[in-house]
């Protein structure tokens, strides 16, 4: 019996599922990495999770010579990321056990690309993903509501990439003004004097982590005349033959390539080289002429194999 001298116990609160262990989430269904406990409940868990910390197969093939020791190879890319998830589905009775099933067939993806978020102990990552053969589920038992399902899933892009998807997982970089020195010493002048000059750099550097390339976004905002990006250490630059307007944003995707002024296609407008996201990498911002209202914005989404 509690006295009035007694402590007051306070309500023990476990913590969220994707802040401890390894937990999935397929669409709207969650499923945990730690079996449910009896009584049975409503949930998911599994107990085998392969193709998610594999490396992606190679195509790469190597022929043998015919007249000569040894063989040719040919160039070699990451295949897709195959992803197996087998485990079991507990409800407190068959008629919840039968609508647990039907959420989770309904969560798989059939065509459209979903993220396949796995957290580990707080760390979110996804592929993109979609099924991949026949789905499959076996009642462990007629008189128990318990569920064994299988599910085979196929990511086209083999990274894991940062965060549980849509804009979330994205680091930013910048907004960052073009290059310039404002302020200073102005004739004539008499000592002693204060040094006040300014210096903008127009440069961001890529604190990235990851071992994968990661998605990277450069946007521009105007006005300003021929817009571009300047990798630091190699000097290659990467410009638009075009003018931007106040207002105006050009969002240059470096996977896709793709180059879009306020969304409509401006890829013929492409000079330069084309430059990849590498951690540490130090990006500079140039243009034709300098306005000080010109901005450059980089967006980064890390990636892993």
């Amino acid at each position: 019996m509690r006295t009035r001298f007694s402590p007051i116990l306070e309500k023990s609160v476990a913590p969220p599922p994707e802040l401890t262990g390894v937990n999935l989430l397929l669409g709207v269904v969650s499923i945990t990495g730690t079996p449910l406990a009896a009584p049975y409940e409503a949930g998911y868990w599994f107990t085998s999770l392969t193709g998610w910390w594999d490396a992606a197969d190679s195509t790469g093939q190597t022929t043998q010579f015919l007249t000569a020791d040894g063989g040719w190879s040919n160039r070699a890319y990451r295949a897709f990321r195959q992803i197996d998830i087998t485990g079991h589905v507990e409800a407190g009775s068959r008629p919840e056990l039968r609508d647990a099933i039907e959420r989770l067939m309904a969560a798989i993806p059939v065509d459209p690309l979903v993220p396949l978020v796995v957290y580990e102990d707080g760390l979110a990552r996804h592929c993109m993903v979609r099924m991949s053969g026949q789905p499959k589920v076996v009642w462990a038992g007629g008189h128990l509501p318990v569920a064994d399902f299988n599910i085979s899933l196929v990511a086209p892009d083999p990274r894991k990439l940062a965060g549980p998807g849509g804009d979330l997982g994205w680091r930013v970089f910048g907004p960052v003004g073009l290059p310039s020195t404002t302020g200073g010493l102005t004739f004539p002048f008499t000592f002693p004097t204060a040094f006040t000059a300014v210096t903008t750099s127009g440069q961001v550097t890529l604190d990235l982590a990851g071992t994968a390339t990661p998605n990277a976004v450069v946007e521009f905002t105007g006005p300003v005349l021929n817009p571009g990006v300047r990798e630091v250490g190699t000097g290659r630059t990467l410009w638009f033959d075009l003018e931007l307007l106040a207002g105006q944003t050009l969002s240059v995707d470096l996977r896709t390539r793709s180059v879009l002024l306020n969304g409509v296609s401006r890829r013929g407008k492409r000079r330069g080289q084309w430059i990849a996201p590498t951690p540490g990498a130090v990006w500079e911002f140039t243009a034709a002429n300098y306005n000080s209202d010109a901005r450059m914005l980089v967006r980064t989404q890390e990636a892993w194999i």
